[in-house]
């Protein structure tokens, strides 16, 4: 077990360092960034072989190459401190620390600052933790003032999730446990995945994604144990109904609102199919306290969105604005990833075709393929 592992390394780096002490820590142990940015020097040391992962990106046509096992000595304000880093299962990076006391408790405190001041870091549990950068940029892509939302919904969101991190005080002043749930709803494409991603953006602590809870419950409980170890954070479950199983039912009911609340996290969960839920999921206040409906967006958001899109296209081939409104009309009841398809779709169709007709008239022409294929996927039985 991963548990095992670590304390069997802590005790041999005790033997082989007598006198010192011997600290543990987990992925947001920016050490390399500490050092490469002037906190410390640092030179490999030979006790182990250094493994490295090379991974190919295929957008930018580059390998990266990441250490998963190391070992570095750090120089840092007239002490040496051994840094032995390695990837364990479900844990992801873990690092152990050796130094004389305090100067030991002064280096891990600066460098877990310096992580934390290098603004906030997405964490993805797929059976084990791992820190994501396709998924920060993704909401560093995602802005909020960009969102096309109801303004009641705009509202909500504002002070149930954007107010949450400020509001602690008055969460004691109540004599409540400062956390807080909420539940995305609605058919699927119409923008509850864009939103989270966006209110992502707007804060400043640590995001933790939950794609896959893992085999069993002390699967549960390893992801919770990284959930409250990084208080204050956002806990994000997309697609709840099928993350939660009901052999791991228990396990997560009583993680997010049993013996050992929650404190200070900010849980965002998405489901297309909230009739799929446990009752005990759906209708306990103290685990979701506002459920959140994203349906099909009116006509002034869909106007909206389709001026927001076609904008990006020069100005004298754009629809015009009574254009604009004839198109959010004939589109009633198109999702926000139709309307997306549409402005995408007419406009490739258009350019492929020598730019001829207008861009207005392929988009209207398309209005009605699109239409027929939401029929098509609305009759499948995976709809």
């Amino acid at each position: 077990m991963d548990r095992s592992m670590t304390f069997k390394v802590s005790r041999r780096l005790s033997e082989l360092f007598p006198g010192q002490s011997v600290l543990h820590c987990f992925s947001h142990f920016d050490v390399d960034g500490f050092v490469r940015y002037g906190g410390a020097e640092a030179a490999m040391v030979d006790r182990v072989i250094p493994q490295v992962c090379a991974l190919w990106n295929g957008e930018e046509r580059t390998v990266s190459r990441y250490l998963l096992t190391s070992w570095v000595e750090v120089e840092w304000v007239g002490n040496k401190f051994q840094v032995l880093r390695a990837t364990l299962y479900k844990c992801g990076w873990v690092y152990w620390v050796v130094g004389p006391d305090p100067a030991l408790d002064a280096f891990v405190q600066a460098v877990l600052s310096y992580s934390n001041q290098r603004g906030p870091t997405t964490h993805v549990y797929s059976g084990w933790w791992n820190e994501s950068e396709s998924m920060d940029r993704a909401i560093q892509e995602s802005r909020w003032p960009d969102l096309v939302l109801r303004e009641d919904l705009r509202r909500t969101l504002e002070s149930q999730a954007l107010g949450f991190f400020e509001a602690r005080a008055d969460y004691e002043m109540l004599g409540v446990p400062w956390k807080r749930g909420l539940l995305l709803t609605g058919p699927p494409g119409n923008g509850k995945s864009h939103v989270i991603r966006a209110l992502l953006n707007r804060m400043t602590v640590p995001r933790l994604v939950v794609r896959n809870f893992g085999d069993d419950t002390d699967d549960v409980q390893d992801c919770f144990d990284k959930v409250r170890e990084m208080a204050p954070c956002v806990l994000v479950l997309e697609d709840i109904d099928s993350l939660i199983r009901k052999e791991i039912l228990s396990a997560v009911l009583n993680s997010l609102d049993g013996a050992e609340p929650l404190r200070g996290v900010l849980v965002l969960a998405t489901t297309n199919h909230p009739e799929k839920l446990d009752p005990a999921i759906r209708n306990r206040p103290s685990r979701f306290d506002r459920v959140l409906e994203f349906g099909p967006p009116a006509s002034k958001e869909r106007r909206l969105l389709l001026k927001k899109l076609f904008g990006r296209i020069p100005c004298e081939v754009r629809p015009t604005a009574s254009q604009l409104t004839r198109l959010a009309k004939e589109t009633e009841g198109f999702s926000f990833a139709y309307l997306k398809e549409l402005v995408i779709g007419s406009s490739g169709v258009w350019l492929r075709s020598g730019k001829s007709g207008s861009l207005f008239e392929t988009a209207m022409r398309m209005v009605g393929e699109l239409r027929e294929n939401m029929k098509t996927a609305e009759a499948s039985p995976e709809s």
